[in-house]
């Protein structure tokens, strides 16, 4: 209920969107304001047309399919968790977090999952607490039910 308190918005298309770049929603006078005062900026990141149809087909597919999609990727986070039997973290988002203790340990857990094909990497103290080291998980919906079974598998072996 705070929309109307927000005099501007900054939507990003990276992640989630699998695309680049961001657009600055707002009334008239901070759209004026940016025009007249960040040129250079904009002119040199702005978006090219052809991007912006892609964009426009990709929000009226998600708006589409959002349900679907949304399920989707809940049932393989949830497949995921059940595969695991080590401790993971109890986030129910895409991230899932494996704590192996120790820079050096998380480092090896890592390696050994990328080269079995998977691009999982570790996060070191200290960006996380000394004891809380980690790999970080990005469940996709495009993700297999195999693809997450044989990840979990290696996961267990460590």
């Amino acid at each position: 209920g705070l929309d109307g308190e927000v005099f501007v918005k900054i939507h990003t298309f990276g992640k989630a969107i699998g695309s680049h770049g961001a657009v600055v929603v707002s009334d008239q006078w901070v759209k004026d304001y940016l025009i007249n005062n960040s040129r250079p900026f904009i002119f040199t990141t702005s978006m090219p047309p052809h991007q912006t149809f892609v964009l426009s087909i990709l929000y009226k597919y998600l708006s589409q399919n959002y349900v679907e999609l949304q399920r989707n990727l809940n049932d393989k986070i949830q497949f995921f968790r059940n595969e695991v039997t080590r401790k993971i973290s109890p986030s129910l988002s895409p991230i899932q977090v494996v704590v192996i203790p120790g820079n050096i340990e998380v480092r090896k857990a890592a390696e050994f999952l990328q080269i079995n094909g998977f691009d999982v990497r570790p996060v070191l103290s200290p960006t996380v607490p000394e004891g809380q080291e980690r790999l970080r998980i990005c469940i996709h919906s495009f993700n297999t039910h195999e693809q997450i079974s044989q990840l979990a598998k290696l996961i267990n072996q460590i």
